[in-house]
């Protein structure tokens, strides 16, 4: 081959892939985008905190399958560039799938459901604004590490709440995803017979819920359990929820993998197409950073799996649809 044409050709398969119609074809599948971003752009404001949100899009032409991704933080810190997010909104636009990386308010100031709300209006604002980024609104995921696993999951369980009557198109925006990869996420915070949690877990749940404030034993104990249900994934799981991917450590001591399968069982018992993998000796998101945040030459054990439920679920099922 000359020289030329060896230099050439690689830009000439480039330009075919961002100048096609349709390109489909190359999103997840191993083909590396280039990637962009608008950052900070504030899509509610909830009691008094402005809340924003980055996008994430592959140079080439959309509209782009979109995945809303929250992240970790026990519910009290974290941000929509917390590493867990940044890494996997990074990694998705580079696979061709744009993604949206979501701030939330934060406990013990808001608790429970304050945090679920903000992911509605977030949802809503995609829904209703995502043209305006060029991204395919009508096929989203929503993915979450730890608590953002959590919320994204108790985002497809619970009922659906667009209202085709309202007059604000907002209103009128579907509040579920049409997918859901959950990675370490606590599905259940009731406790169980023969799970003893931490005291980090205690403290953690505690404050999502709002229990501090009661003084009262017996109070804070019904409010447990009335609180715990009504924030547990589990609790809402029925036929019409959207496929789940379910990730989760073997070895994870911060939610133990038995809530994973758990809510695994629940789902394939209301029929709802669910994938799951437990990672070996995997910890609390730990597998997440073990290699270079190159994740298409460097993947994560769990990466192909992910990227196989997206093709399956935002690209084939959209060309289903």
């Amino acid at each position: 081959m000359r020289a030329r044409d060896a230099i050439f050709l690689p830009l000439l398969v480039q330009v075919l892939v961002c100048s096609c119609a349709s390109p489909v074809p190359f999103r997840l599948a191993g083909h590396e985008f280039a990637t962009e971003q608008v950052r900070g752009i504030v899509y509610a404001t909830n009691g008094g905190v402005p809340l924003a949100l980055d996008v994430w899009t592959p140079v080439c032409p959309g509209p782009h399958p979109t995945a809303l991704v929250v992240h970790g933080g026990g519910w009290r810190v974290g941000e929509r560039d917390f590493a867990d997010a940044r890494v996997l909104a990074q990694a998705l636009a580079r696979e061709g799938i744009a993604a949206v990386s979501v701030s939330h308010r934060k406990a013990p100031r808001h608790v429970h459901p304050a945090q679920i709300v903000d992911l509605r209006c977030a949802i809503r604002f995609v829904r209703e604004h995502g043209h305006e980024f060029g991204l395919d609104v009508a096929h989203l995921a929503a993915i979450g590490t730890s608590s953002g696993g959590q919320l994204a999951a108790l985002l497809a369980t619970q009922d659906e709440l667009a209202d085709p009557d309202a007059s604000d198109p907002l209103l009128r925006a579907r509040t579920k995803p049409d997918c859901v990869v959950a990675i370490c996420a606590p599905f259940d915070l009731l406790p169980h017979d023969g799970e003893i949690a931490t005291t980090m877990q205690i403290n953690l749940v505690r404050a999502f819920l709002g229990l501090d404030a009661e003084p009262d034993v017996d109070r804070k104990i019904a409010l447990l359990h009335e609180r715990g249900r009504d924030a547990s994934p589990i609790t809402w799981v029925s036929a019409d929820d959207p496929p789940f991917l379910v990730i989760h450590g073997e070895s994870d001591t911060i939610v133990p993998v038995a809530q994973a399968r758990r809510m695994v069982d629940a789902l394939r018992t209301a029929g709802v197409p669910c994938r799951a993998i437990e990672v070996p000796n995997g910890g609390h998101g730990q597998f997440l950073f073990v290699r270079s945040s190159d994740w298409i030459d460097d993947p994560p054990p769990f990466w192909s799996e992910l990227r196989a439920f997206l093709r399956a679920e935002l690209l084939e099922g959209a060309a289903r649809r």
